[in-house]
């Protein structure tokens, strides 16, 4: 989804909307200015929406924020995503999910 024509409309319809969006959605916090810069570029040289987002999915903190998301939907803890993605039990669980 976060890849799709209808996530870049919903995103403002901008490389930079889009890239900001897809970090808050997937590493659950604002781009950096290095990601954002790098990744607004990808956007603009043409690479597909979907292999900018591929690509951040792919990331260590990617996979630490997606497990801190099923323990607060899962398990109800209460934390940010932030906080939790840093978290020794979610790092480790994390590290054992593929690409």
């Amino acid at each position: 989804i976060v890849g799709s024509p209808a996530y870049w409309s919903a995103a403002g319809g901008t490389a930079e909307g889009f890239v900001a969006s897809l970090y808050r959605a997937t590493l659950g916090r604002e781009a950096d200015p290095e990601g954002l810069a790098r990744r607004t570029a990808q956007v603009r040289a043409g690479y597909s929406l979907q292999s900018v987002a591929r690509d951040l999915l792919a990331t260590p903190e990617a996979k630490r924020a997606e497990v801190a998301r099923w323990y607060r939907r899962d398990l109800r803890w209460p934390w940010p995503v932030a906080d939790l993605k840093n978290h020794p039990e979610i790092a480790a669980l994390a590290g054992q999910l593929r690409a």
